[in-house]
Order: C-alpha cells, then structure tokens, then sequence
C-alpha cells in the first residue's frame, strides 16, 4: 500500500512539474512574441542614431575641414579681425609661405579674454593652402605654433593614442596620428598598422534594410533552456 501511494505520489510530482515546465515554456514563448518586435526596433533605432551621429562627424568634421588655429600671437584691446588677418599672412609670407589676404576668409579670436593672448582661428578658402601651411609650419618663427581645428571629441582621442605613439617610434617604426587614427609604417613607408581608439561596427555586419539581425537565441530562450536541463538533472537523480 505504500509503495502504491509512494508511486502515486512520485507520478503527481512529474506531472505537476511537467505541466509546470509546460506552462512557463507557453508564458516565455508569449513575452518572446510580444518582446521581438521591440528588440527589434530598437536595434534598428540605436543602428540609425549611430548613422545620425557617422553624419554629424563628417559635418563637423566638413566645417572644421579649412580651419587652422595659432598660437603665440600678442593681443591688443584695440584689436580688429582685419588687422589679425594682416598680421598673420605678414607671419606666413616672412617664413617663406605664400598667402595673400584673398586666401582667407575669415580670422578671429576664439575663447574668452581672460588677459592672457587668445589662440586666433583662421578659415582657409582653398584645402592645399592649409595643407601647405601646416607642411611648412617649422619655418615659422619660434613663438608662433599652429594646429589643425580639431572638436573637443577627435582631441581627447588623439591625447590617448599619444602613449601607442610613442611606443611605436621606440620600435623604430614611423607613426603618426592622423585626424583620429594612428598611423604606423614600416622603414620603406608601407602602412603596418591603422589603429582607432574605437572601433567601428563595418556597415556589412548590417543586412540590406539597415535592420540589424537578431539572433534566434535570445535570453528567454537560454533560460528555458536552462530550466529544462535542471528539470531532466532532478528527474534523473529521483
């Protein structure tokens, strides 16, 4: 009699905890299709923020594109924007680098006066004569520095490549930091290594409809999967 009722009682327990198993794989399933679509969408969502912002960079990058800022120069109360533009194609023209004030369009003063001389901005109209004067920029004279027009993002990522710099150059190798990218050659100049701070995601990792792919195995999934085999181990051990 009671082998009979133990036997009947174990048989009670499998199926409560079959149709237990039952019952939360049906609950699961459920908030796995009311929970896909959104899983989805926001994947697609935080897929074109990250579009939104590659096109922010490039138009940020697009306005800077002409810009050069130095350094060095003595400010006066009385200054005036022409009078910066004359004073620093006279700087250009005396180290040997060919500008007229046609060559520019705009020059100012950036930042707050706080009695120390301000770094003066200058937009360029032609790309090559920018690119012309920062080739050249050692023949300036001492006092006088210049330097690409950079965001406040692209600079703290170029200050933390510094250190893989450095070391690169310990190796022999030539490096150099370009925009946000270090730039590594070998001795006859082909290109070793280009290193970002952060990597990208490449645009074929995306499927045609710009909606990223979902994988089939979700977290949901692995829970039950997990469920099932703690359920097998326990029958198993009875």
């Amino acid at each position: 009699m009671e082998d009979q009722m133990q036997l009947l009682f174990t048989n009670l327990k499998l199926e409560m905890e079959k149709q237990t198993t039952i019952l939360k794989d049906s609950i699961r399933e459920e908030i796995d299709l009311k929970l896909k679509p959104l899983v989805e969408e926001n994947l697609y969502l935080k897929n074109e923020v990250e579009k939104l912002n590659e096109m922010v960079k490039r138009l940020e990058y697009g306005k800077r594109e002409n810009n050069l800022i130095f350094y060095g120069y003595e400010e006066s109360t009385e200054e005036k924007n022409t009078n910066i533009i004359k004073m620093v194609t006279k700087t250009l023209n005396d180290s040997g680098i060919e500008i007229n004030k046609r060559d520019i369009n705009k020059a100012f003063r950036i930042g707050k006066a706080k009695g120390e001389a301000r770094p003066i901005l200058v937009n360029i109209l032609n790309v090559w004569k920018k690119n012309e004067i920062l080739k050249n920029k050692s023949s300036l004279p001492k006092n006088i520095f210049v330097n690409e027009d950079f965001s406040k993002e692209v600079l703290e990522k170029r200050r933390e490549l510094i250190p893989q710099l450095k070391e690169e150059r310990k190796k022999g190798h030539i490096a150099f930091i370009k925009y946000d990218k270090l730039v590594v050659k070998d001795k006859e100049g082909n290109i070793r290594d280009k290193r970002k701070r952060e990597q990208s995601d490449s645009p074929n990792n995306s499927n045609k409809n710009g909606r990223p792919k979902i994988n089939r195995i979700n977290a949901f999934e692995r829970m039950r999967n997990r469920n099932r085999s703690h359920s097998t181990s326990e029958l198993n051990k009875e």
